[in-house]
């Protein structure tokens, strides 16, 4: 019996032990992937409100992806967001796994809408990145119906009809009239369920019903009536008068764009065309305020004027309709200020993710708002053609309908001692050892952080010195630490072949040859040594010992 009781004991507490050790598979594990396909094409750049589509489409997707299940296997895919024309454009940007949320997140971000809208052969691609043998769900959310001539209802059919364990929904997001029936045909073949979203809360409601039918299993909303086709008008009949036959046919005539500037923009510009919104083909050129056109959606490249700016495209799109006249928006741009020391640059440059300048400008230019379009972009400043390089300010977000000011309070100033002329070149090296060289002094916007001053002072006579880091912090203008330095009172007719500077602090060697200096240098114990001729003589050591201290030219008289 005492044993009986042992055993009972010994068992009850094992299972004990083994529900606090042993822990059952987690439900993220068994949850099925959900595939997030959007688009980001030329259209995506239209308004809803006062913000572009691209921008609310962004900020849904973010919002409805934190409310998934923090395990939750999830993937991004977009079609028309690297280049314009393109029906091959589409990427895997993020392939559904667990943990991904924060990715997509980061890569719906850097979204920039450019191209065509192949969405049939996006869901094939779709189709391929998922287990064809475990329950998946695609989720489209695109303005637009398919333009690369392909079928992609047939191919949400397909898709269902080959066995795959996946259900195809769509969000149809401020779509024209007409173009819903094609986007309601998807989700039906495909097996899921249309929604059409007018704005971004409607845009939400959809995404989140979505979800939780994934998710939790619950039940979606009633499906809302579609509108169905208009029918196609009637042929006109032939007239016949008894002597003649006349048939008239009825085309589309053009429609009209009007330029509507905001009061900071200044008209008329140099030039401005008008371009395919998705293909990028040029259609029409203007220097008033407005053109007449065919009916399509289209963007403007914005040129302000002949030297001084380069041609810019603007994101807003502008659907034009036969016969009447749509307005365009010029509000989105970008006014840089600076304080009064900073010179007019160069240039300064966008660049887009890829690195591609995207809006260019110089001279009085770079001080004036201008057009750009709207994004997250790199800000480039070069403040001299030669005597300067590409010199980095950060990130900048030009906002839709908006003109954004940027401020350039942060970089840093180079400041001269009376005993040192202009340097041959000096550069401010990273953390990751990357160098942005210069030559030009004075005050220079930069982008904050901490970096070594690599100082030369001639091409040849004088070695690489580090003059120790430099912080750059946000809205300050560093000093460079340039205070310090070594110079001979010349003697003899012509300086040695070379004087050899060795830190006694740091074991650096700094060298300047055929030259009595000054070598700036940074404050610390040097020991000199002196090699008389190149050939057929040796360095010898002048100076054991010496101390450069902050802010001195230390003149050493032989």
């Amino acid at each position: 019996m005492r044993r009986l009781i042992c055993l009972v004991f010994f068992m009850a507490t094992f299972a004990y032990l083994s529900g606090l050790f042993f822990v059952s598979p987690s439900p993220a594990a068994m949850e099925e992937p959900i595939l997030f396909i959007l688009d980001a094409s030329g259209s995506m750049w239209g308004r809803v409100g006062d913000k572009a589509k691209i921008e609310v489409a962004k900020d849904v997707l973010t919002k409805s992806l934190a409310a998934l299940p923090a395990g939750m296997p999830v993937g991004l895919m977009a079609y028309g967001h690297t280049r314009k024309g393109d029906c091959h454009d589409i990427e895997i940007l993020v392939s559904p796994s667990p943990g991904s949320k924060e990715q997509i997140a980061k890569r719906t971000r850097d979204l920039i809408p450019k191209g065509k809208t192949p969405i049939s052969d996006a869901l094939v691609k779709a189709g391929k990145s998922v287990d064809a043998e475990n329950p998946a769900t695609i989720i489209l959310i695109s303005d637009g119906i398919e333009t690369c001539q392909g079928d992609p209802c047939a191919v949400a059919e397909s898709l269902i009809a080959s066995g795959a364990k996946l259900k195809v929904f769509v969000v149809g997001f401020d779509v024209a009239k007409g173009d819903a029936v094609q986007l309601q045909c998807i989700a039906e073949k495909g097996g899921g369920r249309f929604f059409n979203a007018s704005d971004a809360d409607s845009l939400a409601k959809a995404l989140t019903a979505i979800n939780k039918h994934v998710v939790e299993k619950a039940a979606l909303p009633e499906a809302e009536k579609q509108p169905e086709p208009a029918p196609a008008a009637p042929d006109k009949p032939v007239v016949n008068t008894g002597e003649k036959k006349t048939t008239k046919v009825r085309i589309k005539g053009p429609g009209g764009i009007l330029l509507k500037a905001a009061s900071w923009v200044r008209t008329p510009p140099r030039s401005w065309t008008v371009i395919d919104a998705e293909s990028g083909e040029e259609v029409g050129k203007g220097t008033g305020n407005s053109i007449r056109i065919k009916p399509g959606l289209y963007q403007i490249v914005w040129r302000q004027n002949e030297h001084e700016s380069g041609p810019t495209s603007l994101t807003d799109v502008i659907p034009v309709e036969s016969g009447k006249t749509s307005e365009a928006p010029l509000d989105t741009g970008i006014r840089i200020t600076a304080p009064k020391e900073v010179k007019p640059p160069y240039y300064w440059r966008l660049l887009n993710a890829s690195g591609e300048p995207i809006a260019h400008f110089r001279g009085d230019e770079a001080f004036m708002a201008q057009l750009v379009p709207a994004g997250k972009y790199a800000l480039i400043w070069r403040q001299t053609e030669h005597g300067a390089g590409d010199a980095p300010l950060g990130e900048v977000e030009i906002e839709t309908g908006k003109l954004t000011e940027t401020i350039l309070d942060t970089g840093f100033t180079v400041n001269l001692p009376k005993w040192l002329d202009l340097p041959y070149a000096y550069a401010l090296k990273d953390k990751d050892g990357k160098e942005y060289r210069f030559r030009e002094i004075g005050v220079l916007p930069f982008a904050p952080g901490e970096y070594s001053l690599i100082w030369r002072q001639t091409e040849h006579g004088h070695s690489p010195v580090d003059l120790g880091k430099m912080v750059i912090k946000e809205h300050e203008y560093a000093v460079a630490p340039i205070n310090s330095g070594i110079a001979f009172t010349p003697f003899g007719e012509k300086p040695p072949y070379r004087f050899i500077f060795r830190s006694l602090d740091t074991g650096m060697k700094y060298i300047i040859s055929d030259s009595f200096g000054p070598m700036p240098l940074p404050p610390g114990k040097y020991a000199v040594d002196m090699h008389e001729r190149q050939h057929g003589s040796t360095p010898m050591t002048i100076v054991e010992e010496i101390e450069l201290e902050p802010d001195t030219l230390l003149e050493l008289e032989m």
